[in-house]
């Protein structure tokens, strides 16, 4: 069955990825962008995580949730989108770092946050 929402999303420049939880690669490299001494980081990018259990638990607490989805119809279940570059041929090349947005029940509206690896 395939997802309600776009998996990818592109632009001429960018392919931007639902990352999947369950899904080890996806997370190690959320795992390496969190963990980019050199990242700069906006929104509540700057907590700690360490291990694919970390990024899971963080998914899980964080991702878009129907009852908090109050001014819109939310069908994605993830948070994190991957960030890749394109290559000279449109296809996906550099991770760049992540965008992903925070459902928390403390806050009225979502909260957008990202992280792009350093130089």
């Amino acid at each position: 069955m395939s997802a309600p929402y776009p998996l990818t999303l592109e632009t001429p420049r960018l392919i931007l990825h639902l990352a999947d939880p369950t899904n080890e690669e996806d997370c190690n490299r959320i795992i390496q962008i969190y963990n980019d001494p050199y990242a700069s980081r906006g929104g509540n990018a700057r907590v700690g995580i360490n291990t694919i259990a970390d990024v899971r638990a963080k998914d899980a607490a964080y991702r878009p949730r129907k009852e908090l989805c109050t001014k819109i119809d939310c069908e994605m279940d993830r948070m994190y989108h991957l960030a890749y570059l394109k290559d000279s041929n449109g296809q996906q090349s550099d991770l760049i770092g992540f965008v992903g947005m925070s459902f928390r029940p403390e806050v009225q509206y979502p909260d957008l946050g990202y992280a792009l690896l350093g130089p």
